[in-house]
């Protein structure tokens, strides 16, 4: 658990279940269904929200040690290091959910398969963001994610490897008011991955904004618990980050409207900046366990596998209940991630340990 903050990746795995849990309702019951006043996370898909915003924390904290440590490199040759280093972890589960989505689309469409493969290949290289892919399906729709997040990185890495203080003082929450502020305006909303806005996706204006939230979000959380507090302001605070991730929960599985969803944003925010800061009385120390560690773990092969899960369901099960449908999609998504994880790590273990 070293080097992570165990709240945060508990509240990774619960962002990832939303995100899940919406899309099987989208699947499923087309995103109607409900209990009394509450919908099966209809707009979990902001999970995503959450998880830009930890990777602009994180690759903030990356620059600040670079910085910190007088490394020489070029900042076209540390942001070329940087995002390697990304995507060769990105590698092992990527490669993967690709190939059960290839094996997938075989069976489900052989005589297809050459041709459709071949056009979705700049998806499998992480490109489907860059408009490559024209009209065609990705192989991994979920994968908007990832392209969008490394696009954001390449941009947004070498400003602040060269300016750090400009970039995430004054650079960054600029950008992301800016393109927010835009995306709104243009849309009416702030979600939404293939459509175009201008010149480019709205996914990846989405991802740049975050991003540049997220790392404003690590200066503020640095100086909020370099900070003195009373007790009273740390109970204060604490109350704070837990009624932000509630209210973000509480719209997430809610049927309101999407005029909400940039201020669902905004509480993430806020959320993320207290739980890295441990400036509150609930620190990221009782989270820092083996528990919170492998549920952050098994994070990413969850939001990769559910897409082949409900497409293999709905395929070749379609004729079940709904409610038996949804059943499977979950429990088969949550055994694909601890087998591809258990798989992964056992291997990575063996590496470190050779």
């Amino acid at each position: 658990m070293k080097g992570r903050n165990g709240k945060i990746e508990l509240m990774r795995f619960v962002f990832a279940l939303c995100i899940l849990l919406g899309h099987i309702n989208l699947k499923v019951w087309n995103s109607t269904k409900t209990f009394g006043s509450f919908t099966l996370s209809r707009r979990g898909y902001l999970g995503v929200e959450f998880f830009f915003l930890v990777a602009g924390w994180l690759m903030a904290k990356s620059v600040a040690r670079q910085n910190a440590a007088g490394a020489c490199e070029s900042a076209g040759e540390d942001t070329a290091l940087f995002l390697w280093k990304k995507v060769k972890g990105l590698l092992p589960y990527h490669l993967s959910v690709c190939a059960l989505a290839a094996i997938s689309l075989a069976l489900r469409a052989p005589v297809e398969m050459p041709g459709t493969l071949l056009v979705r290949l700049p998806g499998v290289l992480f490109l489907q963001n860059t408009g490559m892919l024209g009209e065609s399906n990705p192989l991994i729709a979920m994968e908007w994610y990832l392209s969008a997040m490394l696009i954001a990185m390449a941009l947004l890495y070498p400003l602040s490897r060269r300016w750090y203080r400009t970039t995430v003082c004054y650079l960054a929450p600029l950008t992301a008011i800016v393109l927010l502020g835009w995306m709104v305006h243009e849309t009416g909303y702030l979600s939404g991955t293939r459509e175009y806005l201008g010149f480019w996706l709205k996914g990846n204006w989405r991802a740049i904004a975050e991003i540049a939230l997220g790392m404003s979000c690590y200066e503020v959380s640095q100086m909020l618990g370099r900070r003195a507090w009373t007790q009273r302001q740390r109970f204060c605070l604490t109350a704070a980050e837990a009624v932000c991730y509630l209210l973000s929960l509480g719209y997430m599985f809610s049927d309101l409207g999407t005029e909400y969803e940039l201020l669902v944003l905004f509480l993430l925010t806020a959320a993320v900046t207290l739980s890295f800061s441990n400036a509150g009385v609930l620190t990221s120390a009782p989270f820092d366990n083996r528990l919170c560690a492998y549920l952050g773990a098994i994070t990413l092969p969850l939001y990769l596998v559910q897409e082949v899960c409900w497409t293999a369901v709905q395929f070749w099960l379609g004729d079940l209940r709904p409610g038996i449908q949804a059943a499977l999609i979950f429990s088969l998504s949550l055994l694909l991630a601890v087998l591809l994880h258990a798989c992964f790590s056992q291997r990575r273990h063996k590496t470190l340990s050779a």
